[in-house]
């Protein structure tokens, strides 16, 4: 880990990200926030940022293994996008779930080359590549309380089952 003045300035833009980007209500998104449980997080002190400056694998892989240990909700790890193409980014983060999964992890990604909007909302930090490290049961729980709130009811078929479905179907999987 790094010391928090290191981190301060992409911890400083994340956390402008969260209140400014995805806290605020959309009319797309059923009238909900892009992640209605990211200002609460923030605001109880439930997430970890950290900085990715050498090897991702062995990073995100040693945040996984001592995740229990931070007592977060959330782990996010920023790192340049720069450190890891996308295609690598999906490659790993798809061998990362198929490992942690039934350890009740799972890890998602927002690569800047990656398109992740849903109609005319950008889902996307944008600046870095970020890896978010989180429960699988916690965050099936909360997509499935979203999704009976009409949360997804504007998502492209590809892009719900890209995102919900597949963790869906890990999640039932590993129970």
């Amino acid at each position: 880990m790094q010391a928090d003045n290191e981190l301060d300035p992409i911890k400083k833009e994340i956390e402008t990200w969260i209140k400014e980007t995805l806290s605020s209500p959309k009319d797309e998104l059923n009238h909900l926030s892009i992640c209605p449980y990211a200002l609460e997080a923030l605001i109880n002190k439930e997430f970890e940022v950290s900085s990715i400056t050498h090897d991702v694998k062995n990073t995100l892989v040693s945040a996984l293994e001592n995740f229990s240990s931070l007592n977060k909700r959330v782990i996010v790890l920023a790192c340049p996008k720069s450190k890891i193409s996308l295609e690598d980014t999906q490659e790993l983060v798809l061998s990362l779930r198929e490992k942690y999964a039934p350890k009740n992890l799972w890890v998602m990604y927002d690569h800047p080359d990656q398109d992740e909007r849903v109609q005319n909302i950008n889902f996307s930090f944008g600046s870095s590549l970020l890896f978010f490290v989180q429960r699988l049961d916690d965050l099936s729980k909360a997509a499935q309380s979203l999704q009976e709130k009409g949360y997804y009811k504007n998502w492209s078929k590809d892009y719900f089952h890209r995102v919900f479905v597949t963790r869906d179907n890990y999640h039932k999987k590993n129970l």
